[in-house]
């Protein structure tokens, strides 16, 4: 339920937040129903029950820190394998893409001239 007069979150310990509803994810500084700006818990700074009702976003910010460092782990075991094949790959295609934009400004530049031409005949008494 929405309190209007704050942006806050009725009963949810965050009565006259100004930093905006948020909800349950992270926009506006809300975690969970938790401000993280400043404590609408009566002064703690840590939620609205206390350390207790951080459990379940510790857990969650523990195994997103964890896949981020497994991820991390997997690109330098890829980049020691395969670099090599990568680079090659990599090397091709931004060499085509670099020739596919080239031909497009060429193209548009043609067109450009085209329609001054053709501006050109139309104009003409």
């Amino acid at each position: 339920m929405m309190d209007m007069k704050g942006m806050g979150m009725k009963g949810m310990g965050m009565e006259g937040c100004t930093h905006g509803p948020g909800g349950m994810g992270m926009e506006g500084g809300h975690m969970g129903g938790m401000c993280m700006h400043h404590g609408h818990d009566g002064g703690m700074g840590m939620g609205m029950g206390g350390p207790m009702d951080m459990m379940p976003m510790m857990k969650h910010v523990f195994m997103k820190a964890k896949m981020k460092v497994l991820k991390e782990k997997m690109m330098k075991r890829i980049e020691a394998k395969e670099g090599k094949k990568l680079d090659a790959a990599a090397d091709l295609i931004v060499d085509y893409m670099l020739d596919h934009f080239q031909g497009k400004m060429k193209r548009m530049g043609k067109k450009a001239e085209l329609t001054e031409k053709l501006k050109d005949v139309f104009m003409e008494d």
